[in-house]
Protein backbone atom coordinates (compact mmCIF):
# COMPACT_ATOMS: atom_id res chain seq x y z
CA UNK A 1 0.00 0.00 0.00
CA UNK A 2 1.15 3.53 -0.91
CA UNK A 3 2.96 5.63 2.06
CA UNK A 4 0.10 8.30 1.44
CA UNK A 5 -2.77 5.56 2.11
CA UNK A 6 -0.93 4.42 5.23
CA UNK A 7 -0.52 8.03 6.40
CA UNK A 8 -4.74 9.06 5.42
CA UNK A 9 -5.65 5.57 7.59
CA UNK A 10 -3.62 6.35 10.55
CA UNK A 11 -5.30 9.85 10.58
CA UNK A 12 -8.25 8.09 10.19
CA UNK A 13 -7.69 5.92 13.54
CA UNK A 14 -6.47 8.79 14.93
CA UNK A 15 -9.50 10.71 14.31
CA UNK A 16 -11.95 7.89 15.66
CA UNK A 17 -9.61 7.63 19.17
CA UNK A 18 -9.89 11.78 19.33
CA UNK A 19 -13.87 11.36 18.61
CA UNK A 20 -14.53 8.04 21.14
CA UNK A 21 -12.37 9.59 24.07
CA UNK A 22 -14.73 12.89 23.95
CA UNK A 23 -17.65 12.90 26.61
CA UNK A 24 -20.51 11.72 24.56
CA UNK A 25 -23.66 9.78 24.91
CA UNK A 26 -25.79 7.04 22.16
CA UNK A 27 -28.12 5.30 21.94
CA UNK A 28 -27.58 1.12 21.26
CA UNK A 29 -29.12 -2.05 20.16
CA UNK A 30 -27.24 -4.81 21.24
CA UNK A 31 -28.05 -8.53 19.25
CA UNK A 32 -26.23 -11.44 20.95
CA UNK A 33 -26.53 -14.19 17.92
CA UNK A 34 -25.77 -17.68 20.09
CA UNK A 35 -24.02 -20.26 17.92
CA UNK A 36 -24.50 -23.32 19.62
CA UNK A 37 -28.28 -22.92 20.79
CA UNK A 38 -29.40 -21.13 17.80
CA UNK A 39 -30.74 -18.47 19.90
CA UNK A 40 -30.55 -15.02 20.24
CA UNK A 41 -31.12 -11.82 23.10
CA UNK A 42 -31.72 -8.25 22.08
CA UNK A 43 -30.39 -5.27 24.61
CA UNK A 44 -31.47 -1.45 24.26
CA UNK A 45 -30.01 1.38 26.25
CA UNK A 46 -27.63 3.74 26.14
CA UNK A 47 -23.63 4.42 26.70
CA UNK A 48 -22.40 8.02 28.23
CA UNK A 49 -18.47 8.75 28.45
CA UNK A 50 -18.11 11.99 30.56
CA UNK A 51 -14.16 11.99 31.76
CA UNK A 52 -12.79 8.60 33.05
CA UNK A 53 -16.24 7.34 34.00
CA UNK A 54 -18.31 4.87 31.14
CA UNK A 55 -21.62 3.90 31.41
CA UNK A 56 -23.88 1.06 29.97
CA UNK A 57 -27.52 1.59 30.49
CA UNK A 58 -29.55 -1.14 29.79
CA UNK A 59 -33.15 -0.31 29.74
CA UNK A 60 -34.70 -3.33 27.77
CA UNK A 61 -35.43 -6.38 28.80
CA UNK A 62 -34.60 -5.86 32.03
CA UNK A 63 -33.29 -2.45 33.74
CA UNK A 64 -28.97 -2.82 34.33
CA UNK A 65 -26.32 -0.10 34.63
CA UNK A 66 -22.33 -1.23 33.94
CA UNK A 67 -20.47 1.39 34.93
CA UNK A 68 -16.70 1.84 34.20
CA UNK A 69 -14.53 4.12 36.37
CA UNK A 70 -10.97 4.14 35.50
CA UNK A 71 -10.09 0.52 35.85
CA UNK A 72 -13.36 -1.21 37.66
CA UNK A 73 -16.12 -2.24 36.70
CA UNK A 74 -19.54 -1.75 38.38
CA UNK A 75 -22.69 -3.84 38.03
CA UNK A 76 -26.06 -2.63 39.37
CA UNK A 77 -28.70 -4.90 38.86
CA UNK A 78 -31.40 -5.92 40.56
CA UNK A 79 -31.19 -3.38 43.58
CA UNK A 80 -27.65 -4.68 44.05
CA UNK A 81 -24.13 -3.31 43.08
CA UNK A 82 -21.15 -6.01 42.43
CA UNK A 83 -17.73 -4.74 41.40
CA UNK A 84 -14.74 -6.24 40.11
CA UNK A 85 -11.15 -5.04 38.35
CA UNK A 86 -11.12 -4.77 34.40
CA UNK A 87 -8.09 -6.31 32.49
CA UNK A 88 -5.51 -5.17 31.44
CA UNK A 89 -7.19 -6.14 27.10
CA UNK A 90 -10.54 -4.74 28.39
CA UNK A 91 -8.56 -1.09 29.27
CA UNK A 92 -6.96 -1.65 26.22
CA UNK A 93 -10.25 -1.75 23.99
CA UNK A 94 -12.24 1.12 25.75
CA UNK A 95 -9.23 3.56 25.70
CA UNK A 96 -8.88 2.35 21.89
CA UNK A 97 -5.14 1.48 22.20
CA UNK A 98 -5.60 -1.28 21.03
CA UNK A 99 -5.52 0.37 17.38
CA UNK A 100 -2.03 0.67 17.88
CA UNK A 101 -0.82 -2.59 18.84
CA UNK A 102 0.07 -3.78 15.53
CA UNK A 103 1.97 -6.91 17.50
CA UNK A 104 -1.66 -8.47 19.04
CA UNK A 105 -3.53 -7.18 16.42
CA UNK A 106 -4.09 -7.06 12.58
CA UNK A 107 -6.26 -3.99 11.86
CA UNK A 108 -7.57 -3.23 8.29
CA UNK A 109 -9.29 -0.83 6.57
CA UNK A 110 -11.57 -0.62 4.00
CA UNK A 111 -14.15 2.24 2.52
CA UNK A 112 -15.87 3.52 6.30
CA UNK A 113 -15.17 -0.12 7.80
CA UNK A 114 -12.11 -1.13 10.23
CA UNK A 115 -11.69 -4.60 10.84
CA UNK A 116 -9.65 -6.01 13.51
CA UNK A 117 -8.36 -9.49 13.82
CA UNK A 118 -6.08 -10.90 16.91
CA UNK A 119 -2.77 -12.55 15.52
CA UNK A 120 -2.52 -15.40 18.29
CA UNK A 121 -5.14 -14.89 20.85
CA UNK A 122 -8.32 -16.69 21.31
CA UNK A 123 -10.50 -13.84 22.71
CA UNK A 124 -12.19 -13.42 19.70
CA UNK A 125 -12.16 -14.06 15.94
CA UNK A 126 -12.05 -10.81 14.52
CA UNK A 127 -14.08 -7.62 14.64
CA UNK A 128 -15.86 -5.07 12.28
CA UNK A 129 -16.68 -1.73 12.83
CA UNK A 130 -18.61 0.38 10.26
CA UNK A 131 -17.86 4.35 10.33
CA UNK A 132 -19.74 7.29 8.87
CA UNK A 133 -18.08 10.72 9.52
CA UNK A 134 -15.77 9.05 12.35
CA UNK A 135 -18.58 7.81 14.19
CA UNK A 136 -19.59 4.32 14.92
CA UNK A 137 -22.56 3.22 13.02
CA UNK A 138 -22.46 -0.69 13.91
CA UNK A 139 -20.01 -2.78 15.47
CA UNK A 140 -19.50 -6.78 15.07
CA UNK A 141 -17.46 -9.14 17.15
CA UNK A 142 -17.45 -12.78 16.47
CA UNK A 143 -16.31 -15.28 18.90
CA UNK A 144 -16.37 -18.88 19.50
CA UNK A 145 -19.80 -18.82 20.99
CA UNK A 146 -21.37 -15.78 19.75
CA UNK A 147 -21.74 -12.91 17.54
CA UNK A 148 -22.45 -9.57 18.70
CA UNK A 149 -23.66 -6.70 16.46
CA UNK A 150 -24.32 -3.46 18.24
CA UNK A 151 -25.89 -0.48 16.24
CA UNK A 152 -25.20 2.95 17.22
CA UNK A 153 -27.38 6.18 17.11
CA UNK A 154 -28.33 9.49 18.23
CA UNK A 155 -25.19 10.66 18.88
CA UNK A 156 -24.43 13.59 21.46
CA UNK A 157 -20.73 15.34 21.69
CA UNK A 158 -20.35 17.11 25.21
CA UNK A 159 -18.24 20.03 26.02
CA UNK A 160 -15.35 18.29 28.36
CA UNK A 161 -15.57 20.38 32.08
Amino acid sequence: MPGFLLLLIGLSLDSLKVYLNKNFSCYFQEIAVYKEIATSDTFIGTITRKDNTLIFEIKKPTREVYKILNDTLFVEANGKVTKEPLSDQALKFLNFSFLEDTTTYRIATNDSILYVYPRDSTDFNHLKLTIKGYIPKKLELDDNQRKLIFKFSRWQFHKDQ
